[in-house]
């Protein structure tokens, strides 16, 4: 059975520049419902209870110091945001190369271009070990399939602070995997490491000769403290010397190499300063040692994104609430692309730092070569438990973002099955324009770094549970970014008899993974013991509770789709599963959502201005040509309890130059309710959304 290593990302805030002029997306607190009545919005309050009942985000909070690595933690896996097990594009077919931390040993898989396996072959350990290490002491850094030769970084922690002890080993393989020579590294070299590859990434490149290495490490104590940040080193490839190296403490989570037109780039996240920082590295800076200089080792750098902060955890803790997702880069058209996934940081802003509720979204920046000049391109919205973010080049013109989106177990068998919502992609061009709409496939991302096969298809593999393939072992996707159609290959299957012409159906209930103003995604959770073939699936819609019926999908082999409702409001989404024909024996659930195609944001808070009382705002996605009409009006909840006529104020339809309308208002002591309208250029209203407003403390 196979270990894998799943990516943990450690996800981070970036902020765009400033706030637009009364711009708000967004309340952490707000509580979605449509209609006017008190008896409709506590209904639709409560359908939107399983809407936000949402898994949280997995973002993590660092610490003003790395943990402290104890005598018996020398050998715990090293936290890499990269995965230890690695899948390589090779001349004739593939290389899957595989680290069994708890053996110590490294497996190379070879398939073929159709993706049948073909041998497996383990590396001898010794080849592994930085000098005078033990096979018990040693982690895996990462693995780099070059032009002519192999590479294989590992390391070991140095908690005696050492200077003799070599910490690091670059070994360098011919390309049939045969040991050719290593290059031995310690603070002797005026390489720190105290802990090495803590948190954080690493990449390589070649350039010239020389094979560049980024990663990161904390560094010895001082005053108890062992500070984590990046680490690069440069090593001349046919005598394997190490040439110099790079270093800072500003803590350096995740790092990016490229070339292009013969320079060499580096993309980090570095949370001591708070940027996405885009830089030129200069061999010639590479003088041994850490200074104070973060992008150390750059001949020039730009922030990409500034993040948005405050000083409530302090200048060395801070959570940036987004991820990096990786740089690439055209040499015919001299852009390098940087790819990155946050929280809608104006609305995070305006929250205080709070992220309840915040959406994600993904970015490309596509920068000119000289660092001069940065577009931006919001690709996409995406999921708030979305996962495994890439970055691809398909060619030098097209790119790809790929993430998955949450996958949910099964814990009722005995070995927990693992079953995958669809993922999603989009290409780009080199400047960072849209190529393709966000497409949902059925298919589940991994650990594993996608590569291309040269004829436009991208292909990648996952450790899937499956009773007809051993435990844990590789399958393999390929994407036809072309066409948009993903296929699936069990190299390792076993045969089985025929299913019996029937299945057995299990439906535990809907699981939505999106639902913004985009529309929503749905994916029926089924388990079937049978024929899948002998199955299929229908969905249906209503917001008026029943009395009339939206056909989504008509019977099919889909179990998920994506769906934009013609209107805003409630909805109720009815998905059936049957055996073919079998209407008769169709099983329905259904499950709530809420669709708004034009609001964006709503907002109410304390007003400091003269006379007091709150502002209160809407915002839209946008308002072309400025036609848009916007309607604020506010619901007292106990006059509407007494009888007595409770709409007491409105702005009337406003229309606004922008997408933003405000209002203040002084409230009495109460419970009221806001609603907000939008109306488009003829006087209909497109959108409109509620929120419990009390004034009662």
């Amino acid at each position: 059975m196979r270990k894998t290593f799943r990516k943990k990302g450690v996800a981070f805030a970036l902020a765009l520049a400033m706030l637009c002029s009364l711009g708000w997306t967004g309340n952490a607190h707000a509580e979605e419902a449509a209609g006017a009545e008190t008896t409709e919005m506590v209904e639709a309050a409560t359908a939107m209870d399983a809407l936000q009942a949402a898994p949280p985000d997995g973002e993590t909070q660092a610490t003003e110091t790395l943990p402290e690595l104890e005598e018996d933690e020398i050998t715990v896996e090293s936290n890499l945001t990269g995965a230890n097990n690695q899948l390589f594009k090779t001349a004739d077919g593939y290389e899957l190369l595989v680290w069994n931390h708890s053996e110590k040993t490294l497996t190379v898989e070879k398939y073929d271009n159709s993706l049948e396996r073909k041998s497996a072959s383990v590396i001898d350990t010794a080849y592994l070990l930085p000098k005078g290490a033990e096979s018990k002491d040693v982690l895996l850094g990462g693995i780099y399939e070059g032009t002519d030769y192999n590479f294989v970084v590992t390391g070991r922690h140095n908690l005696n602070e050492d200077d003799s002890v070599c910490t690091l080993r670059v070994a360098k393989f011919a390309k049939d995997w045969s040991f050719v020579a290593a290059c031995d590294i310690g603070n002797q070299d005026d390489v720190e490491i105290y802990g090495v590859f803590q948190a954080c990434g690493i990449d390589f490149a070649e350039q010239n000769g020389i094979l560049w290495i980024s990663t990161g490490r904390t560094g010895y104590g001082s005053g108890g403290y062992h500070h984590q940040g990046k680490m690069n080193l440069i090593v001349r490839i046919s005598d394997m010397t190490l040439l110099g190296s790079a270093a800072d403490f500003y803590h350096s989570f995740s790092q990016y190499l490229t070339v292009c037109n013969n320079q060499v780039y580096q993309y980090e996240l570095s949370e001591g300063t708070r940027k996405l920082l885009l830089e030129r590295l200069d061999a010639q800076n590479y003088t041994g040692g850490w200074n104070y200089n973060w992008a150390a080792g750059a001949e020039e750098f730009i922030s990409v994104l500034d993040c948005w902060s405050t000083d409530e955890y302090g200048m060395w803790s801070y959570a940036m609430h987004a991820d990096t997702v990786g740089l690439s880069a055209s040499d015919t058209k001299g852009r390098l692309l940087t790819a990155y996934v946050s929280k809608d940081q104006q609305a995070l802003q305006q929250n205080g730092g709070d992220e309840t509720n915040l959406a994600k979204e993904m970015w490309v920046a596509s920068t000119t070569t000289d660092l001069g000049d940065t577009t931006y391109t919001k690709v996409s919205d995406i999921d708030i438990c979305s996962y495994d973010y890439y970055l691809v080049k398909v060619n030098d013109n097209k790119f790809a973002v790929l993430w998955g989106v949450q996958a949910y177990v099964d814990y009722t068998h005995s070995a927990p099955r693992s079953y995958a919502t669809p993922m999603q992609y989009v290409c780009v061009d080199a400047y960072g324009n849209r190529l393709t709409d966000t497409i949902s496939l059925d298919a589940e991302l991994g650990p594993y770094q996608p590569v291309t096969d040269g004829n436009g298809n991208i292909v990648w593999c996952v450790d899937e549970y499956n009773e007809t393939i051993e435990d844990n072992e590789p399958v393999f996707y390929t994407l036809n970014t072309d066409s948009g159609t993903v296929t699936k290959k069990n190299p390792n299957a076993k045969e089985t008899p025929t299913p019996a012409p029937d299945c057995n159906v299990t439906y535990n209930g809907i699981y939505i993974p999106k639902a913004d103003q985009t529309g929503v995604t749905a994916i029926m959770d089924v388990q079937l013991d049978g024929d899948a073939s002998c199955v299929d699936y229908s969905w249906y819609a209503t917001k008026d509770n029943g009395a009339t019926w939206i056909q989504v999908a008509d019977w099919n082999g889909n179990r998920f789709i994506n769906w934009t409702p013609k209107e805003s409001g409630d909805y109720i989404l009815v998905g059936k599963v049957r055996k073919n024909g079998d209407d008769a024996g169709a099983i329905s659930k259904a499950v709530n959502f809420t669709f708004h195609p034009a609001i964006k944001g709503i907002c109410q808070m304390p007003y400091t201005g003269e006379g007091g009382g709150y502002l209160i705002g809407v915002e839209s996605y946008d308002n072309p040509g400025n036609a848009y009409s916007y309607e604020m009006l506010i619901l007292d909840c106990t006059l509407l309890a007494q009888n007595k006529p409770a709409w007491i104020y409105t702005t009337g339809q406003c229309k606004t130059s922008g997408s933003c309308l405000w209002t203040i208002w002084q409230p009495q002591y109460g419970y009221y309710w806001t609603l907000f309208r939008i109306y488009d250029e003829n006087g209909t209203m497109i959108d409109e959304k509620c929120y419990p407003f009390v004034n009662a403390y």
